[in-house]
């Protein structure tokens, strides 16, 4: 039987996983907020999340939570089949978010 294959446009991959191109948070940031994307890649997802200026605050299981000064609400990721759900994109057009860049 053949292994499934998902490829999308911001990450080739095989399952499982062999290769993967990471995307630009910036990048992938504009696509999200104008609704290009419904799903993001969960590498790519969290790279943008710590790109907004959340930090990570706790893993269980497939579960990460992240939270950020300014934001009422933690963003609870979970990975299901390496893609991340909707939640990243609403939660950065509700709170208008930026990519922070490094100091």
């Amino acid at each position: 039987m053949r292994e499934p294959t998902l490829v999308s446009r911001s990450a080739r991959m095989r399952y499982p996983l062999t290769t993967v191109v990471i995307v630009d948070p910036s990048a992938l940031l504009a696509r999200t907020s104008t609704g290009a994307v419904r799903n993001v890649a969960f590498a790519d997802a969290r790279r943008l999340m710590e790109a907004l200026g959340f930090e990570l605050l706790r893993v269980r299981g497939s579960h990460h939570v992240y939270g950020r000064r300014g934001v009422s609400e933690f963003v609870n990721l979970q990975e299901a089949r390496g893609q991340a759900n909707r939640q990243v994109a609403a939660l950065v057009r509700r709170y208008d978010l930026e990519v922070v860049e490094p100091e």
